[in-house]
């Protein structure tokens, strides 16, 4: 049977170090005051009936706490048992100041007090409301080195807002630090300098923001001009990755842009007149948003699942002209053969589909399972012959 009073010294030690200590958010918040001292823990020592139910227990829990190394953290009572008379008991253990809760850890915990003491120093010295901040920051201020430090200091005046209009972030005029420094601890430069400026980086939107830095490209996606034409006009590159937001205002020099989920599909385009393809964004189509494409024959081809009917939906809810290519009825059941299985199907249900794509989604919901027809899957013959039709579609229009 469990004994539920009584603690004796090492499981009180247990629950200090745990919950006060290795508990990152308390120990930050025993630094900080928010959890004041002194830290109190009871030792629940029994009643008559417990005491006399177990009296080598009894005897154990007292002698324990009599042989403490630290005596003075712990307030004895004279307790009245009826049994056993009058007997003084030790009742609370209780720790005054974070100096005394470190030594009662040991040295393991001084040692890493001391270690963060030396880390914050120099910030410390720079600014003493910095103090919170770092204390957050407890983790991180374990990582970095003394020098690392040093560079923090030396960082914090040369940051200024609005330094890095028309630059990438690794492009800012820093004297003695590198750019990469900076990246690598923004989040914690962010929170010193916002001690130093108030709320300014936040209603920036962030330390990039701020600095007004050139936001870093993302969501690459490769472009492949399919006629000569149109590769002259791109400077002879047979193939570019550009970031979308690249393309949101940039245009494209064709006027049939093809947009194809996956990039080795678009690899395996055939050449067309006037076109352009766009390819291997996956589920990336915000940059169709472009004003630019609102002039444009704008197609989409992606795998035929209800993933790629949804990107269809939203690319169309940002360029409601867009025409779907081997997205049909038709290609789903030639193919059928070569469907497999869709692993985690789009749950939702696609806005700004026609009715004959919907009519496909729908299939695809009651097909138990097996409600995916990749693009790759598709005959070479087959792509080429509705990808020409598609682009020749539009020289028809133009002619006429």
């Amino acid at each position: 049977m469990s004994i539920d009073w009584g603690c004796l010294p090492a499981e009180i030690y247990a629950k200090i170090s745990g919950g006060e200590w290795t508990h990152l958010k308390h120990r930050q918040q025993r630094l900080t005051g928010e959890r004041p001292f002194p830290l109190s823990v009871p030792l629940k020592p029994p009643t008559d009936v417990q005491a006399v139910a177990n009296l080598a227990h009894f005897q154990v829990f007292v002698s324990a706490w009599q042989q403490f190394s630290q005596p003075e953290l712990i307030q004895w009572q004279h307790k009245q048992y009826r049994t056993l008379r009058t007997q003084e008991v030790p009742v609370r253990l209780e720790i005054p100041s974070m100096q005394v809760l470190l030594e009662y850890l040991g040295n393991d915990a001084l040692q890493q007090s001391r270690l963060w003491e030396a880390r914050m120093a120099p910030l410390i010295e720079y600014n003493k409301a910095f103090y919170p901040v770092l204390i957050r920051h407890l983790p991180t201020l374990e990582q970095l080195s003394a020098a690392d430090v040093l560079l923090l200091v030396a960082l914090l005046p040369q940051l200024t807002a609005g330094m890095g209009r028309g630059l990438y972030l690794r492009a800012l005029p820093f004297v003695g630090v590198d750019t990469k420094f900076l990246e690598s601890n923004a989040i914690l430069m962010g929170e010193l300098l916002g001690v130093l400026y108030g709320d300014a980086i936040v209603d920036a939107g962030g330390l990039e923001k701020w600095l007004g830095c050139e936001q870093r490209p993302s969501g690459w996606v490769f472009v492949r001009p399919l006629c000569e034409r149109v590769r002259a006009a791109m400077g002879g590159f047979a193939i570019l990755q550009l970031p979308t937001n690249e393309l949101l205002s940039s245009a494209l020099p064709a006027e049939n842009i093809l947009v194809v989920e996956n990039l080795q599909s678009g690899l395996a385009l055939p050449n067309l007149d006037n076109t352009l393809a766009v390819c291997g964004g996956g589920r990336n189509v915000a940059w169709m948003a472009a004003p630019w494409l609102r002039n444009k024959r704008l197609g989409y081809w992606g795998d035929l699942d209800t993933w790629g009917l949804a990107i269809l939906s939203h690319a169309r809810a940002l360029a409601p002209h867009v025409e779907s290519i081997m997205m049909d009825e038709k290609t789903w059941e030639q193919f059928a053969e070569r469907r497999v299985a869709e692993p985690d199907p789009y749950a939702g249900q696609p806005a700004c589909l026609s009715d004959a794509e919907l009519s496909v989604f729908q299939q695809m919901q009651e097909a138990g399972g097996v409600a995916r027809l990749e693009q790759e899957r598709l005959s070479p013959d087959y792509c080429s012959l509705q990808l020409e039709l598609w682009a020749h579609a539009n020289a028809y229009r133009r002619s006429k």
